[in-house]
């Protein structure tokens, strides 16, 4: 007997959160790019990304805030939505560009799916709204796309089952004990005294009038490092006891502040982390956002070495890992979860409208291993994968990574009237040429987007 699909799913507290800053323009689609070399089926595809919202009921809601308490809601219409566009392409990048110049409406669709047609390859791109998808969760939907595009093959009538795990935003907390509460506690402590020192930065204009800024020029930058420099890498992390991540972290603290411009006290950057390392196992988990964001502050000092700077991150590594690496204070996430939609609301909007008034940090979220083996479309897999955000105007920069078939490709997108696309460009080449294992020209193939 089939699961019913629910007409209604609670608004969890980081699905609030999200919705917030989408409302603000700090959030929006998170997009997936897959490179095929073979044609992909439109016709089947139109009919998986159907499904999509019927296996994952949340992807096929709408949000309503008018009570005290959002809720997702299902599209009362769903065949009449459409989740999937064949859409023709001059190139790839002109592709790319067209995606994240379109910005999905409030109260629009949650997943997107959109299959370009370029002249040499097929280009889908797998878009879902951070307001209830983190990046694992994105990739989570792909290898569920994946599955149901293969099975309609064998089966044109076939039809997912519901997911009905729970996308409970505090299920990270379930087997926490007072002392791992305490612990992060201690921990948001001890954060009180970086509050307020002056941080490398990207300066702009207030909250109200960066949220006026036109968001019609994207652009894209991204550097694809090639699986035996990141072999080198991962051997250097060994032979330092630390990750690749740590490295990169590294390079990225040594190429911003000369990127940013200016002085200041300290290093400063925003890191997403994934809350599922704390919570049960799951055969089949929710499509949900359980990600937080972990504070790495550093001291580094130009004129000492790399490895100096290594040490430093180093040390912050084991301080995030004590402290959970990003998951929320227990105490004030209940706290504000209790808040009606309307006061969550006016305490976001006056946090980054304080925010703003002070240079921000860049962030990196590194999504981390992509699964070959589960991203197969009926035995195809792309040959590339990477991951963009919105555009978004100066000062929010966000650089992400994600690993594919062994090789890592970071990337960066932002708008070109803010950046000329070489600065970025230079940007991520110093964080490779920073770190020692890496030459610049070597290992690395970039594919650039601009206007």
């Amino acid at each position: 007997m089939s699961l019913p699909i629910p007409d209604s799913l609670p608004a969890e507290f980081q699905d609030q959160i999200v919705a917030l800053c989408a409302e603000f323009g700090t959030a929006n689609m998170i997009h997936l790019f897959l490179g095929f070399p073979d044609r992909l089926d439109p016709a089947r595809l139109a009919r998986a990304a159907r499904l999509m919202v019927d296996a994952e009921p949340i992807l096929g809601c709408r949000l309503d805030a008018e009570g005290r308490q959002a809720v997702w809601r299902r599209h009362a219409e769903p065949d009449g939505i459409a989740w999937f566009e064949n859409l023709p392409a001059d190139g790839e990048e002109s592709a790319i560009r067209a995606v994240l110049a379109e910005q999905e409406p409030a109260g629009g669709r949650l997943f997107r799916l959109r299959l370009h047609r370029g002249p040499a390859q097929d280009l889908l791109v797998v878009s879902v709204h951070h307001a209830v998808a983190d990046g694992a969760a994105a990739f989570d939907c792909c290898y569920e796309l994946a599955s149901i595009y293969s099975r309609l093959a064998a089966d044109p009538a076939y039809r997912p089952e519901p997911n009905p795990a729970s996308r409970d935003s505090f299920e990270w907390m379930v087997d926490f004990t007072w002392r791992d509460r305490l612990r992060l506690i201690l921990r948001d402590l001890g954060e009180l005294r970086h509050a307020r020192s002056t941080v490398y930065g990207l300066s702009g204009p207030s909250f109200e009038a960066w949220r006026a800024l036109p968001r019609d020029r994207p652009a894209f930058v991204r550097r694809r490092i090639a699986p035996e420099r990141v072999q080198a890498l991962d051997a250097m992390a060994a032979s330092r006891r630390c990750t690749r991540h740590d490295l990169l972290v590294a390079g990225l603290a040594r190429a911003f502040p000369g990127f940013a411009g200016g002085r200041a006290d300290r290093f400063r950057l925003l890191q997403p982390s994934n809350l599922r390392r704390l919570t049960p196992a799951s055969r089949r988990p929710a499509i949900r956002n359980l990600s937080a964001v972990a504070t790495v502050t550093l001291d580094p000092d130009p004129g000492t070495g790399f490895e100096a700077t290594l040490d430093l991150v180093k040390r912050e590594a084991q301080r995030l890992k004590w402290g959970y690496s990003g998951a929320p204070n227990p105490v004030a996430s209940r706290l504000l979860a209790s808040m009606s939609y309307a006061r969550k609301r006016r305490m976001l909007e006056s946090v980054m409208r304080t925010g703003f008034a002070r240079p921000a940090p860049p962030t990196f979220t590194n999504v981390g291993l992509i699964d070959h083996r589960r991203l197969k479309f009926d035995g195809r897999s792309p040959d590339d994968v990477f991951l963009l955000t919105e555009a978004y105007p100066m000062p929010l920069f966000l650089l992400g990574a994600v690993q594919y078939q062994g090789a890592v490709t970071l990337s960066v997108a932002f708008q070109a009237s803010d950046w000329p696309v070489q600065a970025i460009e230079t940007l991520l080449d110093r964080i490779l040429g920073e770190i020692p294992v890496l030459e610049p020209a070597e290992g690395c193939h970039a594919a650039i987007g601009n206007l």
